[in-house]
């Protein structure tokens, strides 16, 4: 029978640019966070927002969940941003970036499964900027792996989603399924 897993892990474009810029330290569990205070837990992650030029203005094309919490949206212009948290880290759109990281986490899937396929970040090109967030969470990496034969599925399942998490681009979530669009449900449901 067929088996697909669906890898995905959540604002996979602001993870990857965060990495790259050095914006904090990556963990085990896959978050960027603050560097760890001396005396006690890591700190809070600091709002990131990726940034585009979209009709002339800079604007928020993505952003971590940090962000988000403060009142940052997508679409919304960077000063506006930037009024609502001082210490907002603006980090431009690098879609080449996001394609090594891609390749970084499908590489490392591979030692879990020898049929991987990246589905992309769910995003898609508008005039005049270099992407646009689209659907519910926006800019989730999406990789697709055959699951067939491989074992305990439940295993497997953990497997990916340490492989990938470790990483540092974001926490990942595993769905496994008869068919992608239930394998994908479970992913972004968390089960």
């Amino acid at each position: 029978p067929c088996r697909i897993a669906c890898v995905r892990i959540g604002r996979f474009a602001t993870g990857a640019a965060s990495r790259r810029a050095g914006v904090g330290v990556s963990v085990a569990g896959g978050s960027v966070l603050a560097p760890r205070s001396p005396t006690g837990p890591p700190a809070d992650p600091p709002p990131v927002v990726l940034i585009a030029d979209v009709r002339g203005k800079p604007r928020v094309v993505a952003l971590n969940g940090a962000a988000a919490r403060r009142g940052v949206a997508r679409e919304m212009a960077l000063a506006e941003a930037r009024a609502l948290t001082a210490d907002l880290v603006a980090l431009p759109w690098d879609g080449e970036e996001l394609a090594r990281a891609a390749i970084e986490v499908t590489t490392a899937l591979l030692a879990a499964s020898p049929r991987i396929a990246w589905a992309g970040a769910t995003v898609r090109p508008c005039v005049r900027a270099s992407v646009r967030p689209a659907g519910g969470n926006g800019e989730a990496g999406l990789w697709w792996v055959d699951a067939a034969g491989l074992g305990s599925e439940a295993k497997l399942a953990q497997r990916l989603a340490r492989v990938a998490s470790v990483l540092g681009f974001g926490r990942a979530r595993v769905g496994i399924a008869d068919s992608a669009i239930a394998a994908y449900a479970a992913a972004a449901s968390g089960r």
